[in-house]
This record gives C-alpha cells, sequence and structure tokens, in this order.
C-alpha cells in the first residue's frame, strides 16, 4: 500500500501532503478558536432546521460558483489538450502562472478589506457600505495596473529572462490572459458585498451559467477552425457579460448604486489605461532589440504608471494619506 505513494509516484505522495496540510489547517483553526472563545466556539447540536437552512444555502450556493470555476478551468485544460496537443496546453499554463502572480497585488487588498464592508452592511451603514466598495474597485484595478504596464510593454524579454527557450504560443496567451485578468478584477469590492448581503442564489446562478457555458462554446469553436486563443477571448466575453448583469442583480437585489460605482472604480484607472495604451503602442513601433534598455523600459513605464496612479487614480485626500506615510516612514 505504501508503494502506492512513494517512490515512483512522487504525485500521489504530494496529492497525500497537500490533504494533510488542508486538513491540518481546519483543525489547528478550530482548535485555538474553542481555547480562546469557548462561549463562542464549541461542538454543540442545534436542533431546528430553520438554523441549518440559510446556513447550507449559503454553502451551496458557494459550492456551486466553486465548482463551475474548476470545470472552466479543467475544462479549458483538457480542449486545449485534446485538439492542439500537449505543447499548447503546456503554454497555456504557463501564462496562467503569470496571472497569479499579477493577481495577488489586488486579490489580498480585497480580501483584507471584507470584515470593513461585511460590518458596514450589518450595521445598516449603507452608506459607507457604498464608499468602501467603490473604492475597493477602484484600488483593485489601480494595483493591477501598477503590475501589468511595466510587465507587458516588455513581456516577450520578460518570459525570455524567466524561461530562457520561451514555447510558441507563450506570449500570446500571456497577453490575453493579462487581460483577462484584468476583466475579472473589474468587480472589486462586489464580491464582499454579495457575501454580506447573504442573498448569493442569482449572484451564484449568473457566474455559474457564464463559466460553464464557455465549455460548450469553446469545443464549437474549435470544431469550426478557431485557434486556440480563441477560447480566452471567449473567457473575456463572458467575464463582462456576467459583470453587467452582476452590476444590475447588485442594484435590484441589494439596492446597491451600480451606476456610481461604475464612475467611481472606472473612470479613473480608464483614464491611466487610454494614456498607457498610447505608451505602449507608440513604444512597440520603436522596435527596441538592446536588453538594457528594455530594462531601462520596463522601469520607467512602472515611474510612469506609478505617478498617474498617484495623480489621477487617487483622490486628494488619498494623496494625502500616502505623503504621510511616506513622511513618516522618512522620519524614522
Amino acid at each position: 500500500m505504501l508503494q502506492l505513494y512513494t517512490g515512483s509516484y512522487p504525485l500521489r505522495l504530494y496529492a497525500v501532503l497537500l490533504s494533510l496540510t488542508t486538513v491540518n489547517t481546519f483543525v489547528v483553526y478550530h482548535w485555538v478558536g474553542a481555547k480562546r472563545w469557548p462561549g463562542i466556539v464549541k461542538l454543540k447540536l442545534i436542533k431546528g432546521w430553520e438554523y441549518y437552512k440559510p446556513v447550507l444555502s449559503f454553502g451551496g450556493w458557494n459550492l456551486l460558483s466553486t465548482i463551475s470555476f474548476m470545470a472552466r478551468s479543467s475544462g479549458s485544460d483538457l480542449l486545449l489538450n485534446s485538439f492542439f496537443g500537449t505543447a499548447v496546453n503546456g503554454a497555456y499554463a504557463v501564462s496562467r502562472t503569470v496571472n497569479r502572480q499579477i493577481n495577488a497585488f489586488s486579490v489580498f487588498f480585497d480580501a483584507a478589506s471584507a470584515p470593513q464592508t461585511i460590518q458596514a452592511y450589518s450595521a445598516g451603514n449603507f452608506q459607507r457600505c457604498q464608499y468602501i466598495v467603490n473604492k475597493l474597485g477602484r484600488v483593485a484595478l489601480l494595483l493591477f495596473e501598477l503590475a501589468f504596464f511595466p510587465l507587458y510593454i516588455e513581456l516577450d524579454f520578460v518570459l525570455h529572462l524567466w524561461l530562457g527557450v520561451v514555447p510558441p504560443g507563450v506570449l500570446t496567451f500571456c497577453r490575453i490572459n493579462m487581460i483577462l485578468l484584468g476583466v475579472s478584477l473589474s468587480g472589486g469590492g462586489i464580491g464582499q458585498l454579495v457575501s454580506a448581503g447573504g442573498k448569493l442564489k442569482w449572484f451564484k446562478i449568473n457566474i455559474s451559467s457564464f463559466f460553464l457555458a464557455c465549455i460548450p462554446i469553446g469545443y464549437v469553436l474549435f470544431k469550426l477552425g478557431y485557434s486556440e486563443y480563441s477560447l480566452l477571448v471567449l473567457f473575456i466575453v463572458a467575464d463582462l457579460m456576467q459583470r453587467i448583469i452582476q452590476l444590475i442583480l447588485v442594484k435590484k437585489i441589494l439596492h446597491f448604486d451600480s451606476w456610481c460605482y461604475v464612475k467611481e472604480a472606472y473612470k479613473r484607472p480608464a483614464m491611466i489605461a487610454l494614456i498607457m495604451g498610447i505608451i505602449l503602442f507608440l513604444y512597440s513601433q520603436i522596435g527596441v532589440d538592446i536588453s538594457w534598455i528594455k530594462i531601462v523600459a520596463i522601469g520607467l513605464c512602472f515611474s510612469f504608471t506609478s505617478i498617474l496612479v498617484y495623480g489621477i487614480g487617487l483622490t486628494s485626500g488619498e494623496r494625502a494619506k500616502v505623503r504621510n506615510q511616506i513622511s513618516k516612514i522618512l522620519s524614522k
């Protein structure tokens, strides 16, 4: 039995260790919680279906969206591997690795701000809740732009530094996948608002429907002879459509001012994207071949993006807070 998980089966051993890590986290969290807050965290059988129904409903709708996301992720791998082979599938996997690194800039900030959104909504302070969600949406996109433009300007050069030999298709997959990531981050703060409201049903149906629909539609596209990149373009279109519906749903179900969110969250990042898009286009016409100039270009692009984020992306009050924080750091 032990040979099934050792020796020539390292993936099985890795799966077992990964499972033990997850179980260990669950056990430690509950043990620490029961020890520090015995009046809250404790094993107790509570009778009455009315107590379990909302919890099971909340978990069930979350499970649906998780399964649909996994289905789209794994289904895209299967489709690419079936129609184009392992080489294309490997290129796609590399592009997703790049996305995960960029995604960390925005996701961690969004997760760290979740308690404020939930607290404001639970207290009935919907004005503050609107303010927090609007700001989260804008900051998520600004952080994405800080990583996106400096990387995008010389993405081919960065990939060669990282991989040495860049497999065919990786560059295009990375570029489209990075745009897809920007679309997915356009809903910063809304997910926390939906969770705070607790009315998940139609939100999760919306997300799950678009996620699941991508796989059969992608299969049809590949059967019709479309390229491997068409699947990611399909993902972008699907995510844009589900974002529009999501904004309509939060207005109708949670009475959230979606139009205010669109103006507050998208206007400033869109202005930065327009300026940087023109700069990237002009730079691409130059055709730089010298490595040190490419490195300088990446540095200058990051500096200029930072200036735009500071000058255009932030409000006057936020700029004052940034200056105060920098002053405190320099005075130490």
